[in-house]
């Protein structure tokens, strides 16, 4: 799971669900069909590939072949042999839990056995035989086909607006949402953000948004880059949490350059991904489980210029729109 966050441009307050609806990740959703494309494993050319390759198998002293992962494969062990074996890379298997658990190391010498390199072709007649047992549950009647279907541009599978990033739009009025449960869960974040974030709003019209930079926050940011990335002491007067970093100084050198840059980054208004009225969706990169995200130095520094410049044409075009930060999950 993870969180990043959307800036949504929009023409009527209500406009934002249908805006957001072609990029939720797709699960059953009926409404999301004129979305989504088939993907098809009889079409798949890496699934051709494994056919046309081979399969490791064990060959039994009567020359029967059984799978790999078979139970009469393994022999159990120690839990300190396990976590050696594990350490050499063997093939180890565990099950239960607490007391009960079990551990299992592969042994093929210990039942006079072999491991064999089996053609897919000699296991299942068809590439069709081949996709028929490996995918069955996978059956289409719609397409007559193997596969599932998808939203390639399925970005999210939940949003709020406001939440983990209460008060992130800079205006001179605006509204704000219910304060989220995870501000509920920590009540210093949540002061120490209202108390910071005063004329700072979850969604506002454009005509109030302050695009100029927060100098506090600016120079917050600077002092950040000096004990993270340059490694000066932390002064008596200075909290220990605004310091605390995921990343390597070398990551911030790479993205933003210099000190200034990154405090001037951080000192204005920006999100990770950008959805304008027209429905077309710009970001950073493609945010996938734990926080993971593939951008690039490069991806970051077009699409930071591009929200930037996209945002002010519709604050001055368009006046009267909307502007709403969203706490996306996936």
């Amino acid at each position: 799971m993870s969180h990043f966050s959307v800036t949504v441009v929009h023409e009527h307050l209500n406009d934002i669900e249908k805006l957001m609806k072609p990029y939720r990740e797709y699960d059953g959703q009926e409404e999301l069909k004129p979305y989504l494309t088939f993907y098809s494993f009889t079409k798949d050319e890496e699934e051709i590939e494994i056919y046309n390759g081979t399969k490791k198998m064990v060959k039994l002293v009567d020359g029967s072949l059984i799978e790999s992962y078979d139970s009469i494969c393994y022999k159990e062990i120690s839990e300190d042999e396990y976590k050696e074996a594990s350490k050499k890379r063997e093939h180890v298997q565990s099950e239960g839990f607490g007391e009960n658990r079990k551990f299992y190391v592969r042994d093929l010498n210990r039942i006079g056995a072999t491991l064999v390199d089996i053609p897919y072709k000699d296991i299942y007649l068809t590439f069709e035989d081949y996709i028929k047992c490996c995918y069955e549950n996978t059956y289409d009647e719609e397409q007559q086909d193997y596969g599932y279907w998808r939203n390639e541009n399925g970005y999210w599978d939940g949003w709020r607006i406001g939440g983990r990033y209460r008060r992130a739009i800079p205006a001179s009025q605006g509204s704000v949402e219910e304060v989220a449960w995870e501000y509920k869960m920590s009540p210093e974040d949540l002061e120490d953000r209202e108390q910071n974030r005063k004329n700072y709003y979850d969604s506002t019209q454009l005509k109030y948004l302050d695009l100029s930079s927060n100098i506090k926050v600016y120079n917050k940011e600077l002092r950040f880059w000096e004990v993270v990335v340059e490694g000066q002491p932390i002064r008596e007067d200075e909290d220990k949490k605004d310091f605390l970093n995921l990343y390597k100084k070398e990551y911030y050198l790479e993205r933003y350059k210099t000190k200034e840059n990154y405090a001037k980054q951080g000192s204005k208004f920006l999100t990770y991904a950008l959805l304008t009225p027209d429905g077309k969706w710009y970001s950073v990169g493609t945010v996938g489980w734990w926080g993971n995200d593939n951008s690039t130095t490069d991806s970051y520094a077009t699409y930071v210029e591009f929200f930037d410049k996209t945002v002010k044409e519709y604050k001055e075009k368009y006046p009267d729109y909307y502007i709403t930060v969203l706490d996306c999950h996936i």
